[in-house]
C-alpha cells in the first residue's frame, strides 16, 4: 500500500468518524505528512548487517527472520565472511553466526545461532536496548556530582549541561509524580520539549544517595524530548528502563569512575 493509498483511507475514516468533508487537494497534504512520518520512522531504525560463513541462503534466511522479529531493525544486507569489506560504513552493528576473524573497529558484534532461537532473540533484544544509550549520550553530557538534595542536583546538572531554561519544567514534572524508578535511579524530564532535533540524554552519577520522591537515587538519567519524533523518547525510556530494573547493573554503574568505564559496564552486563 502506497502513502497515497494510506492518505485516501485515512481521509475516508476521518470523514466518516468526524462527519466532515475533506477536499481532494487535502489528500495530497495528508500524503506528504504520511511520507514524512514513514521516512522519519525508517531513519530511526537501527542499521545492521548479517554475516554468514558460506551459504548465502542461510544469510538471506537470517536477514528475513531478523526483519520479522525486530521491526526497529533495518537489515542492510547479508554478507559472506569474505565480503565484510563491503558492509556500509554507517552500519555499526553486525549480527553473525560465526566467529569473525578480523577486528571490527567501532562496531558491535552480536553472535547468534543459525536457527534464531528464543535465546538468540533475547540476546539481540538486550544488545539493541544497550545500544540506545550510546546512540544519544555524549561525553560532554556525563557528570560526576557531589550534591546533597534533589533540587541542588537538578540545578547543577541543568546549569552544567546548558539546560537551565528547562529547570522549572523539570521541577514541575517532579512535583506531579516522582521519576524515581527504583534501584537508586531517577529519570527526570521536562514537560515541554527542548529545541534539540534529537533526543538528548544527560547523566549524573552523584557521590552519595539522595532522597528522590519516596526513595533514594544516585544515578540520574535526565532526558530532553526532541521537538519532533517523540517516538525516540518512548523507545529510549522503555529500552533502558528494562535494563535499569536490574540492581546488579545499577550497583556497578554507581561505582564507575569515568565515562568510558560507565559505558563499559553498561555494555558488558
Amino acid at each position: 500500500m502506497t502513502a497515497y493509498d494510506l492518505a485516501v483511507a485515512l481521509a475516508k475514516e476521518l470523514q466518516s468518524t468526524l462527519k466532515i468533508h475533506i477536499p481532494e487537494n487535502e489528500i495530497g497534504y495528508l500524503t506528504l505528512h504520511i511520507v514524512h512520518y514513514l521516512e522519519k520512522y525508517q531513519e530511526s531504525k537501527q542499521k545492521v548487517a548479517i554475516v554468514y560463513e558460506k551459504n548465502k541462503l542461510i544469510g538471506n534466511l537470517l536477514e528475513r527472520k531478523i526483519a520479522q522479529y525486530f521491526p526497529n531493525i533495518s537489515p542492510e544486507g547479508a554478507y559472506a565472511v569474505n565480503e565484510m569489506e563491503h558492509i556500509p560504513s554507517d552500519v555499526k552493528t553486525i549480527i553473525t553466526t560465526i566467529q569473525i576473524p578480523k577486528k571490527m573497529d567501532n562496531r558491535k558484534i552480536i553472535f547468534i545461532s543459525s536457527e534464531v532461537t528464543n535465546e538468540d532473540i533475547r540476546i539481540i533484544s538486550s544488545h539493541l536496548k544497550r545500544g540506545l544509550l550510546e546512540n544519544y549520550l555524549k561525553f560532554q553530557d556525563f557528570f560526576f556530582l557531589k550534591e546533597a538534595s534533589q533540587y541542588e542536583l537538578l540545578k547543577t546538572l541543568t546549569n552544567q549541561s546548558g539546560l537551565e531554561p528547562l529547570l522549572g519544567s523539570i521541577i514541575e514534572r517532579e512535583q506531579m509524580s516522582s521519576t524515581n524508578i527504583g534501584n537508586n535511579v531517577a529519570m527526570p524530564h521536562p514537560f515541554e520539549a527542548g529545541n534539540n532535533l534529537d533526543l538528548r540524554v544527560v547523566i549524573a552519577v552523584n557521590s552519595q544517595k539522595i532522597k528522590w520522591g519516596e526513595k533514594m537515587a544516585q544515578i540520574i538519567f535526565l532526558f530532553v524530548p526532541p521537538a519532533v519524533n517523540k517516538k525516540q523518547s518512548n523507545d529510549f525510556f522503555i529500552g533502558i528502563h528494562d535494563i535499569l530494573n536490574d540492581s546488579a547493573i545499577t550497583n556497578k554503574l554507581i561505582e564507575a569512575e569515568s565515562f568510558d568505564q560507565f559505558l563499559k559496564i553498561w555494555n558488558n552486563n
